[in-house]
């Protein structure tokens, strides 16, 4: 499989995800656990991040840089898709099937896989 295309698709959902957490941080903000203080900071700081790594994606001087930083934010996302599953009632996500919380915490190394093989030239 071609990688660019993949990078460029993956690479502009990654900025519109990024910049929502700008236009809606009062989504995000909740779903953050209480051990990190000044949430809306995360949440903004993590639309950056993913802004960022959308746009370096695509382009070569940049793609591994992105695609390792955006792996490394998946990582850094798992506290947040562990709380959300075992605390679901903290973060309003009561609603939301269990086994729905347990995939999309599994996704996340489905990215990070995806984001490493993103990385490399082939």
């Amino acid at each position: 499989m071609p990688k660019q295309p993949v990078r460029i698709v993956v690479g502009l959902l990654f900025i519109v995800l990024g910049a929502l957490h700008f236009v809606r941080p009062g989504f995000y903000t909740p779903i953050m656990p209480p051990y990190f203080p000044a949430p809306l900071f995360w949440v903004l700081l993590s639309g950056v991040l993913e802004v960022l790594g959308g746009l370096g994606l695509p382009l070569r001087r940049f793609r591994r840089r992105a695609a390792y930083g955006l792996a490394l934010l998946m990582v850094a996302f798992l506290p947040v898709h562990l709380h959300m599953l075992f605390c679901p009632a903290d973060v309003g996500a009561e609603a939301i099937a269990p086994f729905l919380l347990f995939w999309r915490l599994a996704f996340q190394f489905v990215l990070i896989v995806m984001f490493v093989w993103l990385a490399e030239d082939a």
